[in-house]
């Protein structure tokens, strides 16, 4: 069985759909190694004992039409476009940048609004980013995919990479 088949399987709620999202195509190979085997634990006991996620209704229902349309083949065909997009982009983050310049001064001003900050997408980012802080999130559960998939590893390095010479390279984003 493949690995997102798996946690699917186990966590069919909103942890199962945030895997799905956010590392289903990291997660299309099988368990080889041992270590592969112990983050495959370490996620499952990670799950295991997070508390239950406190969505507000609203965020709730803006999350489901999310996944709604993003679960049907069109909506996958778009989510494979913007990863591949987000790949090239974190290969050459000046030419991404010099490329989306406009786009990047416009989104940085709106974010500064009170429309951006009382957004339905702002206000789940952020509770999500509450949740992962305070829950190990990111000292056990991204230590653990490392280690499970090679493919997430190789991604996560990349955007080491990438965030670190963007935020050197163009602060003001």
């Amino acid at each position: 069985t493949i690995i997102i088949k798996k946690l699917m399987d186990l966590f069919p709620s909103y942890y199962g759909k945030f895997i799905s999202l956010n590392f289903s195509r990291y997660l299309t190979g099988k368990i080889e190694t041992k270590e592969q085997m112990e983050a495959f634990k370490e996620i499952i006991d990670f799950f295991d004992n997070v508390p239950n996620i406190e969505i507000p209704k609203d965020l709730q229902e803006y999350l489901d039409e999310y996944l709604k349309e993003y679960s049907s083949e069109e909506g996958q065909e778009k989510i494979n476009s913007i990863i591949q997009a987000k790949d090239t982009s974190i290969k050459n983050i000046d030419e991404f940048v010099r490329k989306n310049k406009e786009s990047l001064d416009r989104y940085s001003e709106y974010k500064k609004t009170e429309e951006f900050k009382n957004s339905p997408a702002n206000r789940l980012m952020e509770l999500m980013k509450k949740i992962c802080a305070t829950n190990g999130y990111y000292d056990r559960f991204i230590p653990a995919m490392r280690k499970l998939s090679p493919l997430y590893n190789e991604y996560y390095e990349q955007m080491l990479k990438a965030n670190e010479k963007f935020i050197k390279d163009y602060p003001k984003y």
